[in-house]
């Protein structure tokens, strides 16, 4: 996945969430397809989870890596730094959470605050629809939840850390947890 700006990190409205382009008259989002066949194999999440430790394990080989370190930079693709949920879908299940007033507004979610015009911080979640057979696709929501810092982008202005709560609501859309660690909350 590659990309620059918020656009890539999100789903194809148009073809995903079309009411909302409908009602905002403003695209978001892209759709990317591909003949590639090592991404034609993937089928389940557990196709996914294969090819994700694999590509991994080539990247720590690659990069002479060893033993690999976690980077302490904002999108590092490490398994204690990343959280990967995907599901089995025929339509999106989770794009309305980008829309969440809340979530929207937290910097690591939505890319700006509450009241700000613009965005002026790139999202730490990527939200793809990977094509399957037929009319089906495997939802999958990339969740870099490496910066807990006192000026964390998961922190909302008003409501307080909000990686907690959007994980949460992934679980409540029955996402599970494909590949890297799931994020550990202070109790």
């Amino acid at each position: 996945m590659g990309g620059f700006g918020k656009s890539w990190r999100r789903v194809f409205h148009k073809k995903f969430y079309p009411e909302y382009v409908r009602r905002r008259r403003i695209h978001i989002g892209c759709h990317w397809e591909s003949t590639d066949s090592n991404l034609l194999n993937i089928k389940t999440s557990a196709d996914l989870q294969n090819f994700l430790e694999d590509l991994y394990k080539i990247c720590c080989q690659r990069l002479a890596s060893r033993p690999p370190q976690a980077m302490d930079w904002r999108e590092s693709w490490h398994p204690k730094r990343v959280a990967v949920y995907c599901k089995l879908v025929n339509r999106s299940e989770v794009v309305e959470l980008f829309h969440n007033e809340t979530f929207k507004t937290t910097p690591a979610i939505g890319g700006r605050n509450e009241g700000d015009k613009r965005p002026f911080f790139v999202s730490s979640v990527w939200h793809r629809m990977l094509p399957i057979d037929g009319r089906q696709y495997l939802e999958i929501v990339t969740v870099f939840h490496g910066d807990r810092t006192s000026n964390s982008p998961w922190r909302h202005r008003t409501q307080g850390n909000q990686l907690k709560p959007f994980i949460e609501s992934l679980d409540n859309a029955q996402l599970n947890l494909t590949w890297g660690t799931r994020p550990v909350f202070d109790t």
